[in-house]
């Protein structure tokens, strides 16, 4: 029965993989939530997924999603009015708050998948997907995020020093087996 719901379009499920290819950028602007919090609440509130469903779509573990939605919704009531926690909290200034709302206001869709390198913290990701394939600058990237530009710029270059590590231990794994192979033959 579950199957025929989920292939019935009922706008639950994976079966609307069109819709489940990306999400907006402006759900990353909440400074007070992580970007995977932030990401598990809008799929779960927005496009009313389970949370196994978002496990599966982020490749993470079912329990770290609950996790993720549960912070977010308790950060979220810290922040209703007449509640001390919230008001207690002065605002942060960033150099993002002193552009036009016209550039604020621009978006850009994320792409889900970026979020399945483990290897990368989900802000190293964004950074670097909108920095390489969307052609946005440091400034750009972090007007649309909410985030400081030299916070962009550590993000973007902690994923390159992760990446040429990466391909740096590939590389040396290769020549490792071809000089074993070389004594070894």
């Amino acid at each position: 029965m579950s199957k025929e719901k989920s292939e019935s379009g009922s706008g639950k499920g994976i079966s609307g993989e069109e819709n489940m290819k990306s999400v907006p950028s402006f759900i990353f602007r909440d400074r007070d939530l992580a970007p995977l919090e932030s990401i598990s609440e809008y799929l779960k509130e927005h496009r009313g997924l389970t949370y196994h469903e978002i496990a599966e779509l982020l490749k993470r573990d079912d329990r770290t999603i609950w996790t993720c939605c549960n912070r977010a919704k308790k950060k979220r009531e810290g922040k209703k009015p007449g509640k001390t926690a919230g008001l207690a909290k002065k605002a942060k200034t960033t150099k993002a708050d002193t552009v036009p709302e016209k550039e604020k206001t621009e978006q850009q869709e994320i792409p889900i998948d970026i979020f399945h390198n483990r290897e990368l913290a989900p802000l190293e990701g964004i950074s670097k997907y909108l920095k390489e394939n969307a052609d946005k600058s440091f400034h750009e990237i972090a007007v649309l995020l909410n985030r400081d530009d030299r916070t962009i710029w550590t993000c973007y270059n902690r994923a390159l020093k992760k990446q040429r590590l990466k391909q740096g231990l590939k590389e040396g794994l290769k020549e490792a087996l071809k000089e074993g192979l070389k004594k070894g033959g």
